[in-house]
């Protein structure tokens, strides 16, 4: 990108959040061993070229959407008093544009054939609802005695007389 150093200190790739892909006019990928005026040492390196403005007006306009209306029932996603709906809410929007041509000033500058201009910007939004199940305490998990954690053997569990009370509250599980 113009000799900035996009790269991911963590991951070791490269970050581009909300990089338009209609902006990318050319990708050369190189692999192997990298020039010293590269540097971070063996593995790949990919130029992106982005496109430029031209003597005339180009541009894209896109939006992709998804929302919970498109979705499938997750087998656990139930209307309840908490969530009336039967899925949970979800609205995914993915949208761009671009454009470039060359700068023209009316009366002030016509830079056909000489200067031109290029801008681009996607936007993500996203509201996600999920589905949670907590298991409910059996009678004896509640009493203090796992018999899940090591197979044939009961681990006792000291269970504070104040947390008791709140255990009592669940219903059974069934």
């Amino acid at each position: 990108m113009a000799g900035i150093n996009t790269t991911d200190p963590e991951l070791g790739g490269t970050t581009f959040s909300n990089f338009n892909v209609d902006a990318i006019q050319e990708l050369r990928a190189n692999s192997g061993v990298m020039p010293a005026k590269i540097g971070h040492g063996a593995a790949s390196f990919t130029d992106i070229i982005t496109q430029s403005g031209s003597d005339r007006v180009h541009g894209v306009v896109f939006e992709f959407l998804r929302n919970a209306a498109f979705d499938a029932r997750n087998f656990f996603d139930r209307s309840s008093v908490a969530n009336l709906g039967r899925l949970p809410p979800f609205q995914r929007n993915e949208f761009e544009f671009t454009n470039g041509g060359p700068v023209v000033l009316p009366g002030i500058y016509d830079g056909r054939d000489k200067t031109f201009y290029f801008g681009q910007y996607q936007g993500f939004r996203q509201v996600l609802g999920t589905t949670q199940v907590m298991p409910v305490p059996t009678v004896d998990e509640r009493r203090g005695r796992d018999l899940t954690a090591f197979p044939g053997d009961t681990l006792i569990v000291p269970v504070n007389p104040q947390i008791a009370g709140v255990l009592a509250r669940y219903s059974a599980a069934q």
